[in-house]
């Protein structure tokens, strides 16, 4: 065995013996949450799984225990926790990381419907980087509280009504690109085309697929885009605002008094 070869092998050994302890520390947590399909979803992870995904799971669990902190007070059914695993085990940007975390933990610590969570994990699962971060900077906005009541929930209605206009500068958008966006001009770089207002009426028809999309899935009512302020008006949605809410960990219902819980604490911090 030459050197490389011995490397090579090396190598191999700590990443099988990295992700045996991954998956060991996967199967005792979801063990907790689920025990029927604890035994099924160790061998899932053994035998189907990437060594990808089982690190990708891993770092999810992780962020799910750190939030819980051992205060785990409903169980997951197996149906929703296979489906959990199947999804979140592709990603690996971040910031969906953390929204699968904050889904799995708030599913443990607060009540809920035997499979709901299910129709959260298919919304997750279609979001583009992108979109998740366009997401979280319009209800992740402080303006978001300034909502009119009462709130049409019962009116078969989606609008959110708010005082404020969520308004959010097109370079701010721009900055959130999971990709560098030197792509769309020649012999620019991304500093430059983030930084060109002049050229945003080009630039930002690339990133409108990402706004669209979020449209169709009704997670905003409708967005607008001003270029002469440079900014993109968003109209956020009560499903939205419920998505945001359970994808940070949170299950306050009505939405009326998770939108004042959030003020408090604005007012508060």
């Amino acid at each position: 065995m030459d050197e490389n070869e011995f490397v090579e092998k090396v190598i191999e050994e700590g990443t099988k013996e990295t992700v045996g302890k991954a998956v060991d520390g996967i199967g005792t947590f979801l063990g907790k949450i689920c025990l029927p399909a604890a035994e099924e979803i160790g061998l899932y992870l053994k035998d189907k799984m990437h060594i990808y995904r089982v690190m990708n799971l891993y770092k999810i669990t992780q962020k799910v225990q750190k939030r819980l902190e051992n205060n785990v007070k409903y169980q997951i059914n197996p149906r929703s926790l296979i489906n959990f695993v199947e999804k979140a085990s592709l990603c690996v940007d971040e910031n969906i990381q953390n929204m699968w975390a904050g889904l799995l933990s708030g599913r443990l610590t607060h009540p809920a419907q035997e499979d709901t969570d299910i129709i959260y994990y298919d919304l997750l699962n279609s979001l583009s980087i992108y979109q998740a971060r366009i997401i979280k900077l319009i209800y992740g906005n402080d303006k978001i509280c300034s909502f009119e009541q009462p709130l049409n929930i019962c009116a078969n209605e989606n609008e959110l009504n708010l005082k404020e206009k969520i308004q959010i500068p097109i370079k701010q958008i721009l900055e959130k690109s999971p990709t560098p966006l030197d792509y769309i001009f020649h012999n620019k770089k991304h500093a430059e085309v983030i930084n060109n207002e002049e050229m945003y009426s080009i630039t930002i028809g690339y990133i409108i697929p990402n706004f669209a999309g979020l449209q169709k899935m009704e997670l905003i009512k409708s967005y607008r885009i001003d270029l002469k302020k440079n900014i993109v008006v968003f109209d956020p949605t009560l499903f939205g605002l419920d998505f945001y809410m359970n994808c940070s960990g949170y299950k306050i219902y009505p939405l009326e008094a998770y939108l004042a819980t959030r003020k408090y604490w604005l007012e508060n911090k």
